[in-house]
């Protein structure tokens, strides 16, 4: 079945098979040529398969993921930096709720220790704008800050202008260890969602950066630049621009099918 495989590649195909055939839903269980094909084509294209673990994260890993998101992602997001945003906050953890409920988020972990080293998040999202924070119901300054101005990018995207489209994945919160950025395991990941959302019949994948090292992410994952946010434009005190090395944040969208997201740059 997998002979044209290393030994090592072969052992990375059967644990990621058995894994999507357990915990992803019946999208994953067909053993055709063509599935066998494409998980060979995406082992081969992860090259530390033999040492890292990527998985299909669930409500189950509710705690794990926002203490990764904690220590990760808040700390380092340039615009949760602006705002000083306090690493106890609890405003994402509704997003967070309906991302592992998705089925689409990804997390990475080490196989010989199980320590999860990264996560990225996605959820389908509707046209009704449901997904948007409510400003009002945060009790601090600076959550309804970061709630306006996430907001005011969304608008911006417009997603659901282009005609046809009613279910599109959203990208969210990739963080990871400071020991892994340089090894590929962002574009991985992104690789990983926009298959999963794929397969759940989005035909558009979006997100929002903050900071140069993202939107090579996105542009590299064939993404194509939206909307384009100058911060230095927002009220006054809304985010501290001194604490943040870069000034812009950037709505990403890209076509979903079947096929493209084999067909990725990553």
């Amino acid at each position: 079945m997998y002979a044209s495989l290393s030994s090592s590649r072969r052992l990375s195909l059967t644990l990621i098979s058995r894994y999507f055939s357990k915990n992803a839903g019946s999208v994953w269980q067909r053993d055709d040529g063509l599935q066998r094909q494409k998980w060979e084509n995406v082992v081969a294209e992860w090259g530390e398969a033999s040492e890292l673990e990527f998985f299909v994260l669930t409500p189950q890993n509710l705690d794990e993921v926002m203490d990764f998101q904690a220590r990760y992602f808040y700390p380092r997001n340039n615009l949760c930096l602006g705002l000083g945003m306090s690493l106890k906050t609890k405003m994402d953890e509704g997003h967070v709720r309906r991302s592992l409920a998705s089925g689409m988020s990804v997390g990475v972990r080490e196989k010989a220790t199980q320590k999860q080293v990264a996560q990225s998040l996605a959820s389908m999202i509707t046209a009704d704008y449901s997904f948007l924070y409510n400003a009002t119901k945060y009790s601090t300054k600076l959550e309804k800050s970061y709630a306006l101005i996430v907001n005011k990018v969304w608008r911006q995207l417009d997603v659901f202008q282009d005609a046809g489209v009613d279910q599109v994945q959203y990208l969210t919160r990739g963080c990871f260890q400071p020991d892994y950025p340089r090894r590929g395991v962002t574009l991985k990941m992104m690789q990983m969602n926009l298959e999963l959302g794929s397969e759940q019949g989005c035909r558009i994948a979006c997100g929002i950066s903050s900071s140069l090292k993202a939107e090579k992410c996105f542009i590299k994952a064939g993404f194509d630049v939206r909307t384009n946010l100058d911060l230095r434009t927002l009220e006054d005190g809304l985010v501290d621009l001194s604490r943040m090395g870069h000034k812009h944040m950037k709505g990403f969208t890209k076509k979903l099918s079947p096929e493209a997201a084999l067909k990725s740059k990553v």
